[in-house]
């Protein structure tokens, strides 16, 4: 087991396609997701090309859609269409149409005749082929922009851009036409970011495999989207046999798709389903290379770098989905870092002062401020540190002290907006939000049995929970008075085995991750009672997990810390497995050390190892961010969609 004190101290322009026009008139800057007032858009057209593989599809019915506000999965609004590509695969919108600000615009193609006969001759209507790609944001003044603001040009369609789309839409999606969120001002900012995902992933003009997201500060998956696409090009540029075994392994359930865009997003929904029979669809002679030879799972994860990361250990999302990193920063000037939702450092060099030393964890308050915990022994520096959203520090130089601050290293926020701690020295720590004034006693609240205390929540009642690596227990304190409520001893049983992190369903039920026993406990919130038996949860690639995050599906998620490892697991609620035995990998990940969920669909992993940050695209369902806000809004439950 890793011990405590080795945790301690360890602009894109006009583009065009050849016989190929977009223009674009009419349309306030909004493309930010906003409820207000629609402001319909006139355009004068919209133009593209769709391809299967490396040649176009004549005949092909191209639908312009905006993804739906009916809920989750709800149908799509028709916008334009359908329209019919010519013989080179050419289509265009040239009669106009109307589109309102802040609606989220994609392109459906389906069927065409893949000219398979010698010399490109017709080969007949192929009814499964489907292709997806992002048109954008429909705007107020530009017409329809892309995730940097610049007007979009020409679309190109094809396998490659199918992918990009389903995986960053996989959360909204059940096929091609039921793409649609829930009618919140959150929801709305959470999908216009997962629309500007896809722009991360693939080049609009050339329908190829981008190398580097659009700010270059790091890596795409570009083999693994390239194979992806090959599967779907098998069944496109065929008479129809292998879209047979490309539906039959790319199930809803037990439905089968019918085109090859649905299947595109089945595939994203079940990343670890019928691995084999999938790559066995491709091969060197597939339009698009290179590709993988073997595979155990097809999450889609891009690597990020930059923004002052060194040695990340702690990370939130805010409400705008943007990523907070708490650095450890071993031997260079503490910094916090911050990344906007396409991954692009929002300070290069990240944010100093207010106090940041040897940080350990980070989290977002009711206001947007940002407080991490710092320890470092060696220098007898235990306090918070607070930062405005525009990272200003606001704690001043020597940062929030007292309260019984000792080895701070898991950190809480309460509905009021307090900010709690589990010190590894002492009892647990409460500060007042607005003034970072101590609220708990120099020795902090009672342990309640808890040993070298690490993990904190806050119950949907408002109450504190700790965990301690030290002793096989956790404990329950008032959040109001910091009062004992659990037994002297704390609660025990359930297979704790050096309990961590801590997470609340829905249900108010408390899921403990168990460092040394490779496991996951689950606690009745209210009593306490152990649901679990004596070896816990295993499976999925558990392995040393530290923190925990539950998405909008009450789906568990946490990062492997073992040496080595390099994964992270993902479980439901009833403790399956999601991931494969050794978990999801890529990024690649390094030292994986904690998680993050966003209200986009995507999990964000901070790796010490690495100095990088990685997003799996649209592999968790959305939640509400901040983590506090959940208690504030909707249900006021954990882990609620937005």
């Amino acid at each position: 087991m890793k011990s405590i004190i080795s945790r301690l101290r360890v602009g894109v322009g006009l583009l065009t396609l050849s016989g190929a026009v977009f223009t674009l008139s009419g349309c306030s800057a909004n493309f930010g997701g906003s409820t207000g007032a629609a402001d319909q858009v006139s355009m004068q057209s919209i133009s593209g090309i769709v391809h299967g593989g490396q040649q176009g599809l004549v005949g092909a019915q191209v639908f312009l859609y905006a993804v739906g506000t009916g809920g989750y999965g709800s149908a799509s609004t028709l916008v334009a269409g359908p329209v019919t590509t010519d013989s080179s695969g050419n289509f265009s919108f040239s009669s106009g149409f109307n589109c309102t600000a802040g609606q989220q615009l994609y392109l459906y193609a389906l069927g065409g005749d893949p000219e398979l006969g010698q010399g490109g001759t017709a080969s007949g209507n192929n009814p499964g082929a489907g292709l997806l790609a992002v048109a954008g944001h429909c705007t107020g003044g530009t017409g329809i922009t892309n995730s940097q603001g610049a007007t979009i040009g020409a679309i190109f369609m094809d396998e490659v851009s199918t992918i990009a789309t389903a995986y960053s839409l996989a959360a909204y999606a059940t096929d091609a036409t039921h793409i649609g969120r829930s009618g919140t001002a959150l929801a709305a900012t959470n999908l216009s970011n997962a629309i500007d995902t896809s722009f991360n992933l693939v080049n609009p003009a050339a329908g190829t495999a981008l190398s580097a997201p659009l700010s270059g500060n790091g890596t795409v998956p570009t083999t693994e989207i390239n194979t992806l696409a090959d599967m779907l090009a098998s069944c496109i540029n065929s008479t129809g046999g292998p879209c047979s075994s490309l539906f039959a392994n790319a199930m809803n359930g037990s439905v089968a798709p019918t085109d090859t865009a649905t299947a595109a997003i089945n595939i994203a929904h079940n990343p670890i389903a019928n691995i084999s029979p999938l790559l066995n669809l491709t091969n060197n002679a597939s339009p698009f290379q290179p590709i993988l030879t073997t595979a155990t799972s097809f999450t889609l994860a891009v690597n990020y770098t930059g923004g002052g990361l060194a040695n990340p250990v702690g990370i939130a999302v805010d409400a705008t989905g943007n990523i907070w990193l708490a650095n450890q920063s071993n031997g260079t000037t503490p910094r916090l870092s911050e990344f906007n939702h396409i991954g692009v450092p929002v300070s290069a060099t990240g944010f100093t002062g207010g106090g940041l030393a040897l940080s350990q964890n980070v989290a977002i308050d009711p206001s947007g401020n940002v407080w991490v915990s710092n320890t470092e022994p060696d220098l007898s520096i235990n306090n918070l540190s607070k930062f405005t959203p525009a990272g200003t520090p606001i704690s001043g130089a020597n940062g929030f002290t007292g309260g019984g601050l000792v080895n701070p290293i898991g950190l809480a926020i309460t509905p009021n907006g307090n900010a709690w701690t589990a010190n590894d020295g002492s009892g647990p720590s409460e500060f007042n939000g607005a003034t970072g004034a101590a609220i708990s006693p120099a020795s902090g609240f009672p342990l309640g049995g808890v040993v070298e205390s690490v993990g904190i929540a806050i119950d949907p009642g408002g109450d504190v929970w700790i965990a301690g690596i030290g002793s096989n227990v956790v404990s329950r304190l008032n959040g109001s008075t910091g009062a004992l409520l659990s037994p002297a001893g704390g609660f025990t049983g359930g297979g704790l085995d050096a309990p961590w992190g801590l997470a609340f369903d829905t249900s108010s039920n408390i899921w403990v991750a168990n460092h040394a026993g490779n496991s996951l406990s689950k606690f009745n919130g209210p009593t306490g009672a152990a649901l679990t038996g004596t070896e816990g949860i295993v499976g999925g690639g558990l392995s040393a997990p530290e923190q925990l995050a539950i998405d909008g599906s009450e789906n568990l998620w946490t990062a492997n810390t073992a040496s080595g490892v390099n994964s992270v697991t993902e479980l439901n609620s009833a403790g399956t497995p999601l991931s494969p035995p050794a978990g999801f990998t890529g990024g690649p990940l390094k030292g994986p050390t904690n998680l993050a969920l966003d209200g986009s669909g995507n999990v964000w992993v901070a790796s010490d190892g690495g100095n990088t940050l990685t997003e799996f695209i649209g592999a968790a369902t959305p939640v509400v961010t901040p983590l506090v806000a959940n208690f504030l809004t909707g249900t006021k439950t954990a882990g609620q969609k937005p």
